[in-house]
């Protein structure tokens, strides 16, 4: 039975997820990053897998975000991002009614990407990334 088991994982191999990204500081995701919004999410349409409009595979879920500020660059009213469903894949673990201060260089939403979820006990926190951003991108015009 070891034998058997052993020749499947060689036959068939086993693809994992895992989420591995580099650390980066406040000022890389400010440079990095087209566009940082502040955003709540309004509405989650889970999209288990699909082809988005660029014909890229996609696992998660698409995240209706209403833009209360844009901090950088130019960005719509309501925003349509995707992030995968979190615990591996990159994703971020989303809620409606959830806020963020959003890095996006393209449509997704990934927890490499440095999004700050705004709640209660991490305001202060939130209100101070929101500060150091808006003078880093100031200090960069």
């Amino acid at each position: 039975m070891r034998l058997f088991s052993l020749l499947a994982l060689i036959v068939f191999p086993v693809s994992s997820l895992a989420c591995s990204c580099a650390a980066t500081i406040l000022p890389e995701r400010v440079q990095s990053s087209e566009t940082i919004v502040i955003g709540k999410v309004i509405q989650i349409r889970d999209m288990t897998h699909f082809i988005d409009t660029d014909q890229k595979h996609r696992f998660g879920g698409e995240l209706l975000v209403k833009i209360e500020e844009t901090l950088k660059g130019d960005s719509e009213e309501v925003v349509k991002l995707y992030s995968g469903y979190g615990g591996g894949d990159c994703g971020v673990a989303n809620s409606v009614n959830s806020r963020y201060l959003f890095f996006l260089s393209d449509e997704t939403v990934s927890i490499c990407d440095g999004h700050i979820l705004d709640i209660y006990r991490n305001r202060e926190t939130f209100d101070d990334s929101v500060k150091q951003v808006k003078s880093i991108v100031k200090s960069a015009t």
